[in-house]
């Protein structure tokens, strides 16, 4: 079957319009083409204007522009000139084109033109050049005004080779300027480029030089600029390839995830060529991702975990009161710094012998030819070729191998041994790497240590941050505490501040008090400074009117020092400084901003309270100031400030001087020697001169007042020296630290023991502290001894259910 369409029936207007006239759909059609024309006429005019605009935007389409419109105008001044000057037969068409021009560039010139057709056209070229050069006038202010702008903001390409770059601005970067210009005394000074993507060039020049004058960087100078250390072109712009050393610094816009920024930097760096010259030094704020940021530096990069070091000096200067301040004389460029050079005409001669050829240095230890720090060796290690040797002088050219110094050891003070007591801590504040400042401080101190933790940081932010497989936690009556395997932490939430809570703290009964910059306040190092201070002064008060008070009574086995404390505060009122020796109790207090220890140097109410400051900011500078200046630096520093190698301590001058003795520096010296350490200087019992590296070695000094700096390192100690026999043993087991007593040190300690008793009483000394250290240590070693037959009678009488190593560990703590 056929389909057919029907066609639709014409209109009826449409079927009598006559032949050859158009129809009223026609008509109504022609409107509608008509906007659809001018339609496409418009989008077409605004596709060509907005082209025009871009093109017209940039500032070299503006030069063209300008240029074209300038010549076509004077061309057309020339030609409207010529036409109008019939009068002049002379008249040629080069002198109108320049003509035109000098009405153009010079509005005055046209004021003696006659004729009126010559004086429009005139008056006309005149007022076109007046538009013309007064928009190139803008634009050329424009671009000077731009190109200043830009070098305010610190825009501008850093043309230097063998600077100091550093990435990064926060509160260490004025120590580390001031290092560097330390560093770079006497060599007329150098170039420190700072690139800081959340400054501004004018914030920080400011900031420089209201804490620096121009005399204080001893003709270094500084250069700053804008931008973001991730971005390659950023980086090429102040000269990192050319770079001697560049510094990571951490800023608090990336406080969050720091190390993760540090390691998009490091990549930056490595990308800008394949031989990158300069080496990189990283301050990283987690142990954990230290592997991985070497890994990325590919040898390049030497990382400092400032928090970690800081946390451990100032848990060895709460142990040790004046060790704070060694470190400070220490560490950075000013005074005595670590020089490591090779001597070919020592070789041959063991330790022993090298250490009185450097009479205007001390001798630390030997870096190997593999790069290895030795930090004091046995006294038979020999120095072979390809080795250096480390030491502690005040420039590179002050020291010498010379012919080794004729020495008197003397007659040695008998040996005794201090019995390690349990401690009671109290800590305020709630730092930044607190889980690793608590395990260290849980291998430091001795089993049955009570510490109380008292900050305003919520007891879940706590849990968060510690890792609960090192602790046990306990809820009783007393609060929530934490049980390690040395010391149970109670938490307590408050504010510092706060004389109602903290005076029901049993802060007479402390043994040392550490108070931290807490990690909340940390981006405002005046407020963290005030508030420890406060906290400092706020203890102090409370606990001398505990002990002033009348009817205080010390309760059984507290410490009773009352008199110490009372002459401590008899000092402060005198004008004196007290230090944590003479008061007994070991303060320690944490400080960011480096104007905090100026203000605080010369007042003499702190001065009384006995405290050592750490200036946990400063030191991190100088730390990161001697890497960036030389990398093997951070070896030294590793087995210095870190958990495991050789220390620095603060030994009582009675083990190697007799009461009265008087002697040089190289007696003493030669004694700490013989016992398997190193004699690095001195310190007053105050606190108040600390001596390193004497330069007249053979004056003669009263010991008594002076209290040793020496160079311990545990696995080179000599056998008979007290201090190398520790009675506990610590060994780290799947992350944990498992105690065990050590048979072989029982044994040796008691033996100590009965040779000092037995020769106090030969010589009769009148030596209390002596007799009392030996009671002690007789009575440690009978408990000891006891506890270890005990704990051997139950492994031998138990089976495979009896308890365990750590049931015995626990039962001892």
């Amino acid at each position: 079957m056929k389909k057919y369409r029907v066609e639709p029936e014409p209109e009826e207007e449409d079927r009598l319009a006559p032949l050859g006239e158009a129809t009223a759909s026609e008509e109504a059609e022609k409107p509608k083409e008509k906007k659809k024309k001018k339609g496409k006429c418009a989008k077409c005019c605004s596709k060509v204007a907005y082209k025009f605009d871009n093109w017209i935007s940039q500032r070299a389409s503006q030069t063209y522009a300008l240029t074209a419109f300038l010549f076509i105008a004077v061309l057309a001044g020339g030609c409207l000139l010529y036409a109008a000057d019939t009068d002049n037969d002379e008249r040629n068409f080069p002198d109108a084109i320049w003509t035109s021009w000098t009405f153009m560039a010079d509005p005055g010139t046209h004021s003696d033109t006659a004729g009126w057709g010559m004086r429009f056209v005139a008056l006309l070229t005149t007022m076109v050049g007046v538009v013309i050069f007064s928009v190139i006038m803008g634009l050329v202010i424009e671009a000077v005004f731009a190109k200043m702008e830009s070098l305010k903001k610190g825009k501008s390409v850093v043309v230097e080779e063998d600077h100091t770059l550093m990435l990064g601005w926060n509160d260490e970067c004025f120590g580390f300027i001031e290092e560097i210009c330390l560093a770079n005394e006497s060599e007329g000074g150098g170039v420190i480029v700072v690139l800081s993507p959340g400054h501004d060039k004018e914030e920080m020049e400011k900031q420089l030089y209201d804490r620096f004058s121009k005399a204080e960087l001893m003709g270094t100078k500084v250069v700053f600029r804008t931008g973001s250390p991730m971005q390659a072109a950023d980086l090429e712009k102040v000269a990192a390839p050319e770079a001697r050393s560049t510094v990571i610094f951490n800023e608090y816009w990336a406080a969050r995830e720091p190390d993760a920024t540090i390691l998009r930097v490091i990549l930056a760096l490595k990308g800008l060529s394949d031989d990158f010259a300069g080496h990189i030094v990283a301050e990283v704020h987690s142990e954990d991702n230290v592997p991985l940021i070497e890994m990325a530096g590919d040898g390049c990069v030497e990382t400092i975990v400032s928090h970690a070091f800081v946390g451990r000096l100032m848990l060895m200067a709460a142990r040790q009161p004046g060790l704070a301040t060694v470190y400070h004389e220490t560490l950075g460029f000013d005074g005595d710094e670590f020089y490591v050079k090779e001597w070919p005409e020592c070789y041959g001669l063991t330790f022993a012998e090298l250490m009185p050829r450097f009479k205007q240095a001390v001798l630390m230890g030997i870096k190997a030819a593999d790069g290895e720090i030795k930090l004091r060796p046995p006294n038979d290690y020999v120095y072979s070729e390809g080795e250096e040797i480390v030491v502690i002088a005040e420039d590179d050219d002050t020291y010498e191998a010379e012919d080794p110094v004729e020495i008197d050891r003397g007659e040695s003070p008998p040996e005794y041994v201090k019995a390690d007591k349990p401690e009671f801590i109290l800590l305020c504040g709630w730092r930044r790497g607190m889980c690793s400042f608590l395990d260290l401080l849980n291998d430091m101190v001795s089993p049955g240590t009570k510490c109380h933790m008292i900050c305003d940081t919520p007891f879940e932010d706590r849990k968060e941050t510690e890792d609960e497989a090192r602790y046990k936690e306990v809820a009783g009556s007393d609060g929530v505490s934490w049980i390690y395997e040395n010391m149970q932490l109670w938490h307590y939430v408050g504010n510092t501040t706060s004389r109602k809570l903290m005076g029901a703290l049993p802060l007479h009964q402390y043994t040392s008090v550490m108070i931290l910059a807490s990690q909340s306040r940390e981006e405002e190092t005046m407020r963290s400074d005030s508030q420890c201070v406060a906290t400092l002064l706020l203890v102090h008060d409370l606990r001398q009117a505990k002990l002033e008070d009348p009817n205080y009574k010390p309760v059984a086995g507290e410490r009773d020092d009352r008199a110490t404390l009372l002459r401590a505060a008899s000092k402060a009122n005198l004008g004196k400084k007290a230090s944590n020796k003479q008061t007994g109790l070991a303060q320690i207090c944490e400080l960011l901003d480096p104007r905090t220890q100026q203000t605080i140097s010369d007042n003499k109410l702190i001065q009384g309270v006995g405290c050592d400051f750490v200036r946990s900011n400063t030191m991190i500078s100088q730390v990161l100031a001697m890497v960036a200046e030389d990398p093997g630096n951070r070896l030294i520093l590793k087995e210095l400030l870190g958990p495991n190698g050789a220390s620095m301590n603060i030994e009582s001058s009675k083990k190697y001087a007799s009461p009265g003795e008087v002697c040089s520096f190289w007696t003493i010296a030669q004694r700490v020697v013989d016992k398997g350490h190193i004699l690095l200087g001195y310190q007053s019992n105050d606190g108040s001169n600390t001596v390193m590296n004497p330069h007249d070695k053979d004056a003669e000094i009263s010991w008594d007042d002076n209290d040793c700096v020496v160079l311990i390192n545990p696995d080179n100690a000599a056998p008979a020296s007290a201090s190398a026999l520790p009675s506990i043993h610590s060994v780290k087991k799947r992350g944990v630290s498992v105690m065990f007593p050590n048979k072989a040190a029982l044994v040796d300690r008691k033996k100590v023991a009965e040779e000092a008793n037995k020769a106090a009483k030969t010589k009769k000394a009148d030596i209390p502290e002596q007799m009392e250290y030996v009671s002690e240590t007789v009575e440690s070693v009978k408990k000891e001894l006891q506890v270890m037959k005990s704990d051997i009678a139950e492994i031998k009488a138990g089976d495979n259910s009896g308890p365990s190593l750590g049931d015995l560990t626990q039962k001892r703590s």
